[in-house]
């Protein structure tokens, strides 16, 4: 028997309909984590936060600092336009500010990274333009400023794949370092704050060419040590002594495995009496590594997978370790769309945490940069959700 329809079965589909498109705009009107950059925090205990800021590049670099003496957090990042963005917490709340558009720079590099610090207020943020020339972005405490240090120091163009890493040894110098076509770390410097100066490490130090994945570095007073994977897969440090550069292979001195195809390093120094040098990647059995050094002369290496059951990481996203004051270790990767945290206490045992499943926080995507750093021993991790 064929039903008819009535007034009321009309009706009915109609409210149904207004209820189903209610819900949609809703859903619609709802912060998204999709693409975004959150924060991990740890003060205590593990919290999530979705800043949000604009849809992100999937691919994006990520830089964070504090600036002093306020404490407060800045965080850079690719939108999926490449313009380079700043996400800003004042202590009370989150902003989002295009510095593309703020300063006329131009946009960025697909999949460029981004690398910066601070000192005192002032800002320095470091991307590749969709030109291929390294730019700077400054904030001089009033605003935002561009400029081409590649034109400025007559550097070679950078490759597609290059990664960056930049620090200062003491205000107003700024060192940042790159790869360029041919696979050779560049750095390009200034030491007064106004004259930059393009260097061939690799061609210096007769070294080997890098490939184009995550690098690290630091320094100790001005001497500066930059870590990366060559051609070779294995593990490099490039090491300014005060007055000349030399390269040493790490994996050769350790006895570890190479690098996994497509993972980079993470570095930190703890400096003291004795500076204790820390770098980690992951492997070619896919496990996670660390190589370790009381004196940049004998190195060793452990298998973190091995010691703490970790779970398999996901070789493209960056690897973030750093130590909080109190000499604890901290190092974090991502893992079936989870961020985990490997860690040491002092005087302890290296220890495995899913720190998503601890937050409640979404997936990560798994492709991209990652950035963090402790501020006493609270931990800010800052990474691109799924």
């Amino acid at each position: 028997m064929i039903r008819k329809t009535t007034y009321k079965d009309n009706l009915n589909r109609l409210r149904h309909a207004v209820c189903a498109f209610g819900l949609l705009i809703s859903l619609a009107t709802l912060p998204a984590s999709a693409q975004h950059v959150h924060q991990l925090s740890y003060t205590g205990a593990w919290t999530d936060t979705n800043p949000v800021g604009a849809t992100t590049d999937s691919k994006t670099g990520v830089a964070a600092f504090l600036t002093t003496p306020n404490n407060q957090v800045h965080t850079f990042y690719l939108a999926s336009d490449d313009s380079v963005h700043q996400l800003f917490y004042n202590g009370v709340s989150w902003s989002d500010e295009n510095l593309t558009s703020a300063t006329g720079a131009p946009l960025a590099l697909a999949k460029s990274p981004v690398s910066g610090f601070s000192i005192d207020n002032f800002q320095y943020v470091y991307y590749i333009g969709s030109d291929h020339h390294l730019h700077q972005l400054l904030y001089n405490n009033v605003k935002f400023a561009d400029t081409d240090l590649t034109k400025t120091a007559g550097g070679p163009l950078a490759r597609t794949t290059t990664k960056l890493v930049a620090f200062t040894t003491g205000s107003p110098a700024a060192h940042v370092y790159y790869q360029s076509a041919n696979g050779h770390i560049h750095q390009t410097y200034t030491v007064d704050g106004s004259t930059w100066q393009d260097q061939d490490l690799t061609a210096i130090a007769k070294g080997t060419p890098a490939r184009g994945v995550w690098m690290a570095g630091f320094n100790t007073g001005n001497f500066q040590y930059v870590y990366f994977v060559a051609t070779t897969g294995h593990v490099h440090q490039l090491f300014y002594n005060n007055s000349t550069w030399t390269e040493k292979d790490l994996t050769a001195l350790s006895g570890s495995e190479a690098v996994a195809s497509g993972s980079g390093v993470s570095a930190f120094v703890i400096a003291g009496g004795t500076d204790q040098f820390e770098v980690y990647f992951v492997g070619t059995d896919k496990h996670i590594v660390e190589l370790s050094s009381t004196n940049n002369q004998t190195w060793a290496f452990a298998d973190l997978t091995d010691l703490t059951g970790a779970p398999v990481p996901a070789i493209a996203n960056q690897i973030v370790a750093f130590p909080t004051p109190n000499d604890d270790f901290h190092v974090y990767f991502v893992a079936k769309s989870h961020i985990h945290q490997l860690y040491l206490p002092i005087n302890s045992l290296w220890q495995i945490e899913d720190l998503t499943v601890e937050s409640k926080g979404p997936n990560a995507n798994g492709i991209s940069g990652m950035a963090g750093y402790a501020s006493q021993n609270n931990q800010y991790v800052y990474y691109v959700a799924k």
